[in-house]
């Protein structure tokens, strides 16, 4: 009987492969990519493919078969699974009946397993998913330095500018109904300006400044940068300034859907209601001052 061995999925799953028919090698194809010399490209995608060579990787996967349900005895290390992993009776059903099984690990980190097998000794099989989750890794730490280093500052140029040009339009219409449109739009415009210039609770740049020149001395091989956050005036309208802190407190206070001060009237018979629990930064928006204050600026914005 022809013996085969166990693999582990670092998704702590367990498996002894699967049937693979062999494919031809690859024909080559070819990319036609536009010069970003020549001029302007029309489409975003291929000014970043641009910089990009692909490689043809000719691989043909052989592997032998077998057939369902699995014969545990002729698993070859499958007493190393079982005294790595404890596998239930049931556990071990599945694993006959579908050639993997799906257990417990016990944590969240897709990476860690990795190193836990080979500290076992059990082969590993490296599943897509682990790629795909570095590149989902590298967008969300690209994406974070962007809305630190470069999106925090625009959203204030544009809040401010937008708040500004509301006030110049309240300030010159003489119709009843377009001056309420702008007071309402400079009150819009107002709320995210206050909250990219409000520090949330706890923060003191002061502080933080200190934290990482202290960091930096101790660690000079890996100095961090400190990057005051920009700052300008905010001079709320007298008219615009209850509706505007009253919204500042329910997103504040984030406990679900409350009528809008500035998107209703005071008779309205069915107010719109925000969900101000939404306005609580998660995520990657949790890591620092800048992502918080940005989060919750973006959020307004929809």
């Amino acid at each position: 009987m022809k013996s085969i061995s166990f693999v582990a999925l670092a998704a702590a799953v367990l498996t002894a492969g699967c049937q693979v028919v062999p494919t031809p090698t690859p024909t080559p194809s070819v990319l036609a990519i536009p010069s970003v010399s020549e001029g302007e490209i029309s489409s975003p995608k291929l000014a970043m493919a641009a910089f990009y060579e692909p490689e043809q990787v000719p691989i043909s996967p052989a592997v032998a078969p077998w057939s369902l349900p699995l014969d545990l005895d002729g698993v070859t290390n499958f007493a190393q699974i079982q005294s790595t992993f404890a596998l239930s009776e049931n556990q071990k059903r599945l694993l006959e009946e579908n050639s993997f099984v799906v257990v417990p690990w016990g944590g969240d980190d897709i990476v860690e397993p990795y190193g836990a097998l080979k500290d076992e000794g059990v082969p590993i099989f490296v599943t897509s998913d682990t790629l795909l989750h570095l590149y989902h890794i590298q967008f969300n730490e690209i994406l974070k330095r962007i809305e630190e280093e470069e999106f925090f500052d625009d959203l204030i140029d544009i809040s401010q500018a937008m708040m500004e040009r509301a006030r110049g339009d309240y300030e010159s219409f003489a119709d009843e109904t377009l001056k309420e449109a702008a007071r309402r739009n400079v009150a819009y415009f107002a709320v995210p300006l206050k909250l990219l210039q409000t520090s949330t609770e706890g923060y003191d740049e002061q502080e933080a400044r200190r934290e990482i020149e202290e960091w930096n001395k101790a660690n000079p091989w890996d100095e961090k940068e400190f990057r005051p956050l920009k700052k300008v005036e905010v001079s709320i309208p007298s008219y615009v300034a209850d509706d505007v802190e009253e919204e500042l407190k329910n997103i504040e206070a984030h406990e679900g859907f409350q009528p809008s001060a500035i998107f209703n009237c005071s008779d309205s018979v069915n107010p719109y209601k925000e969900d101000y629990s939404q306005y609580v930064p998660r995520g990657h928006y949790t890591r620092s001052e800048p992502l918080k204050r940005y989060f919750k600026a973006a959020m307004w914005y929809g």
